[in-house]
């Protein structure tokens, strides 16, 4: 990608975040930069020159929140993608400008949405060490099944997977298809 095109995308991604802080603010949800976003911010007092995208923490009331307002866009070119909704295969939210095209993840070519903005929610959780670790197991199996899902699993890849003795991948292959015990 030459530099015309990543400057403009960038300047696009600036764009949708002053919407997103402009929605934000009107609906009163709170947020906070992560990752790349927070380094960004500290180190380099914007964007990491390397990255393509913003991500964002949301406390979980405030995620909701977020997700209930969303009709609030219907008539701006932002919207909101959600778990569950058609053809969107992230355990997160995006909130993007609808008069741009990007296709992520070749792997899923029908989830088309515009430059976004990655969205987190952030889950308390009691000072009990034990609960932590229950969380942390089930938010690691999620994670898990989420890579997973690239996978493509056919007769042919699983034979291979045996001949070529790589028992952890099929496990992991076969594990992905099986529910996860959410208690």
């Amino acid at each position: 990608m030459d530099d015309f095109v990543i400057k403009e995308y960038k300047k696009i991604l600036c764009k949708t975040m002053e919407a997103f802080i402009k929605f934000c603010s009107e609906n009163k949800i709170s947020y906070m930069g992560c990752g790349g976003t927070a380094i960004g911010a500290l180190r380099h007092g914007g964007i990491i020159p390397w990255d393509d995208d913003i991500d964002v923490y949301m406390p979980r009331h405030d995620y909701e929140s977020f997700l209930a307002n969303r009709k609030k866009l219907n008539n701006s070119q932002y919207r909101i993608a959600a778990p569950g909704d058609d053809n969107f295969h992230y355990s997160f939210s995006k909130f993007y400008d609808n008069t741009t095209t990007l296709v992520e993840l070749p792997q899923f070519p029908n989830c088309v949405i515009g430059v976004f903005i990655d969205i987190f929610p952030l889950d308390e959780v009691s000072g009990d060490f034990e609960e932590i670790k229950r969380k942390k197991r089930i938010y690691d199996k999620l994670y898990d099944r989420f890579l997973y899902s690239f996978w493509r699993v056919s007769f042919r890849s699983i034979c291979s997977h045996i001949f070529h003795r790589k028992f952890r991948n099929l496990f992991y292959m076969i594990y992905h298809y099986c529910p996860v015990k959410v208690d």
